[in-house]
């Protein structure tokens, strides 16, 4: 059956939210008007506490040389220019609700949002997206500066979008180890084991 996305609440809790340089510490679920953004330095390291993150009317920026992971997390982007930069050097390792109205999506983009929806990563140390990313009318695009693998070390990522692009040697890793992971796998993917990698 077709899964329905989750009703956002209403109003905001954060509104152009940025994490300034040098913080250390937790985010928490919520709905965050304007995007989120998360600053370039090697100092930044969040938490993103378990939850859904609805990120409205702008960009999840995680920049330059920031650390972020996060477990039993989602994220739903919705309205204008509701999109996904991963920037430069920034560390990323996170994986999808259990359970709930995300249960095994990592990220999901509503259809009916507006802009060029694309969810852009460019650093070559995005290590692991466990769960599935759904861009039903978005584009996923790895485009990292000498080459590197994007997901390598998730146990499993499916993405499901209108449009996947490969630039600069980008290497997409799709693991398939659904016994490594309680994140939920979509119906109709086949436990095969092993993993598919995508090049350009």
């Amino acid at each position: 059956s077709a899964r329905v996305p989750p009703t956002p609440p209403a109003g905001c809790d954060y509104n152009d939210f940025q994490v300034p340089e040098e913080f250390s510490g937790a985010l928490n679920p919520g709905v965050y008007c304007g995007g989120l953004k998360i600053d370039d330095d090697d100092d930044v390291n969040v938490t993103f506490n378990p939850g859904i993150y609805f990120i409205r009317d702008g960009r999840l920026e995680i920049l330059d040389e920031a650390r972020v992971q996060g477990d039993n997390v989602s994220f739903y982007f919705y309205g204008d220019n509701a999109e996904l930069l991963i920037a430069g050097d920034a560390r990323v390792n996170l994986s999808a609700q259990v359970t709930g109205p995300m249960a095994g999506i990592l990220m999901w983009h509503d259809v009916n949002a507006t802009g060029s929806a694309q969810f852009l990563i460019k650093s070559g140390n995005v290590d692991e997206l466990v769960g599935t990313i759904y861009l039903p009318s978005g584009e996923f695009i790895g485009e990292i500066a000498g080459g590197g693998d994007i997901a390598e070390s998730s146990a499993y990522t499916a993405i499901i979008a209108e449009k996947v692009t490969l630039k600069n040697s980008a290497n997409l890793v799709l693991n398939s180890d659904y016994a490594a992971t309680n994140v939920p796998v979509p119906a109709g993917l086949s436990n095969t084991g092993g993993y598919v990698a995508l090049r350009q």
